[in-house]
């Protein structure tokens, strides 16, 4: 995935630092067991997909609207 960090950053502020995936609503930051920094377990992921062979690939999009935020989860 190309998306930008600052967007990916967004979506993690925008799902309220949990998984968006029904049912799931995982933390998407765990606390280290050592006590050193937290560890990030979320991912982003395209709605539209991001490869000709993915199931949602849509081929009107073009690649920057495939990345933009309004495309992500």
């Amino acid at each position: 995935m190309s998306a930008s960090p600052s967007t990916k950053l967004r979506l993690a502020f925008r799902s309220g630092g949990r998984c968006a995936r029904p049912g799931c609503d995982r933390e998407l930051v765990v606390e280290s067991e050592t006590g050193d920094d937290n560890t990030s377990i979320g991912q982003a992921a395209h709605i539209a997909g991001e490869k000709p062979i993915a199931k949602r690939y849509d081929p009107c999009m073009t690649d920057e609207e495939r990345d933009h935020y309004n495309n992500l989860i």
